[in-house]
């Protein structure tokens, strides 16, 4: 949505230029042209309007931190329409319709001429410094964008290494089971072969006894 609030600001910003020249011509024309000029200028005024409304839409549809920076720009473009609307409005009114009238007003407009010109000069002064601030502005929200998703990236690597952990902890977790049943096992089968080794002694020795017990006998035979 950033994207396309830079797009729409290229609108806007020519829609305003157009309709700013209209407006600022108005004094040079008369009857028809004037009326003619004021038509194109109140075009163009409508074009901006709806714009704006577009570029309201898209401010809505930002997220919370680059829905800030794109109000306060709106705000500004909101006045600047506002301006020339009224301008226009005044232009209607203020202007001559006839070539006796225009005659009248340049003559007595001689003198403001030069004043008209530095204010002029210091409107697209100032216009240029919002130029250079909107794009500072555009440049932190590119920035801020770009921030954002490495910062999501960043998480989502995180997650990913949590999952291998805990993977790994489950697993370490069933070789312990198996290292305590292997030493149950181990311990059970030594047990058997110390029995099975207490039994062989036995037999043994009541192998020897009975051996013991037969010699004896064939000895006391032999003396009878």
């Amino acid at each position: 949505m950033t994207d396309n609030f830079e797009y729409l600001e290229e609108d806007f910003n020519q829609q305003s230029l157009d309709a700013r020249q209209k407006i600022d011509d108005l004094p040079n024309h008369v009857g028809e042209q004037k009326k003619k000029l004021i038509r194109e200028a109140q075009k163009d005024l409508n074009e901006v309007k709806m714009t704006l409304d577009e570029m309201e839409k898209a401010v809505r549809s930002m997220t919370n931190k680059n829905r800030s920076a794109a109000n306060k720009k709106l705000r500004s473009y909101k006045q600047d329409y506002k301006e020339m609307n009224d301008e226009l409005k005044r232009g209607k009114e203020k202007y001559p319709n006839t070539k006796r009238e225009r005659d009248e007003l340049l003559s007595g407009r001689h003198k403001k001429d030069q004043r008209n010109l530095d204010q002029r000069q210091k409107l697209l002064e100032g216009q240029q410094r919002l130029q250079n601030s909107n794009d500072s502005v555009n440049r932190s929200l590119r920035t801020s964008a770009q921030t954002e998703e490495i910062g999501n990236e960043v998480l989502q690597e995180l997650y990913s290494q949590r999952e291998t952990l805990t993977q790994t902890n489950e697993n370490l977790d069933d070789i312990d089971e198996e290292v305590d049943r292997g030493g149950k096992l181990i311990s059970v089968m030594w047990r058997r072969a110390i029995t099975n080794k207490l039994i062989l002694i036995f037999v043994i020795i009541l192998l020897l006894g009975l051996i013991g017990l037969i010699v004896y006998l064939s000895a006391f035979r032999k003396k009878k």
